[in-house]
């Protein structure tokens, strides 16, 4: 279900990256395997096996943030997981648009802009049916677009303002397609990003931080909570 490549983990110590690929395949295979879930899933691998493959990356570089903040509860790592796989189901319904879009990747002029720039709640409105999708996943689905600096959607909070899950999700994912679509390894992506002066306003400084920590192995001081 989950092939690592050794780019998407190349810098990080042998220890770590055995400790969140082992909890990150139990956490798919639980939830992957709902029949709610299953749905949603084969149409996003219908879209494209990488558009599925880029999803649960995302998961792991989530429970990786995750595990360096010392975030490393199962609810907290049930809630991050279910963020990254349901963030979009609404959006898989636009048929011109490609999952797990970026504001720029969007064309202004699309018939779909608007019905694009709420999928956010919607998703959040339909993954309210799942019993097993708590609030605080609902958190993470309407507010994985918002951008640190304020300039996201749909509610254009900013900061801390933004749940904190729902930033970590943020940053995974966007790290997730660079790797993915962009043929990158981790270190790249995270280059990369630091270079783009009005991408990199969109995430969490500490977040990043926290990435660039995992691979370099100094530490970084994070005090807030989940």
């Amino acid at each position: 279900m989950f092939a690592i490549e050794e780019r998407w983990v190349q810098g990080l110590p042998p220890e770590l990256i055995k400790k969140i690929l082992e909890k990150t395949k139990e956490l798919l295979e639980h939830y992957l395997n709902r029949k709610e879930i299953q749905g949603y899933t084969k149409l996003l691998h219908d879209k494209g096996a990488q558009y599925l493959e880029c999803t649960v990356l995302s998961v792991f570089y989530s429970l990786l943030i995750c595990e360096k903040l010392d975030w490393w509860t199962r609810p907290t790592l049930e809630k991050v997981c279910l963020g990254c796989i349901l963030q979009d189901i609404d959006a898989l319904n636009l048929q011109n648009l490609p999952p797990l879009a970026e504001e720029d990747e969007v064309d202004p002029s699309s018939p779909e802009l608007s019905a694009w720039q709420k999928h956010p709640l919607a998703a959040a409105d339909k993954a309210s049916s799942f019993n097993f999708c708590n609030e605080s996943v609902r958190q993470i689905i309407i507010q994985h677009h918002e951008n640190f600096d304020g300039s996201g959607f749909p509610r254009h909070i900013a900061g801390l303002k933004i749940y904190p899950l729902a930033r970590i999700v943020r940053l995974a994912t966007y790290l997730s397609k660079a790797i993915i679509f962009e043929n990158y390894s981790l270190k790249t992506s995270v280059q990369q990003l630091l270079k783009n002066t009005q991408k990199i306003n969109s995430f969490d400084p500490q977040l990043i931080k926290q990435i660039i920590s995992a691979l370099t192995g100094k530490s970084v001081e994070e005090k807030e909570g989940a």
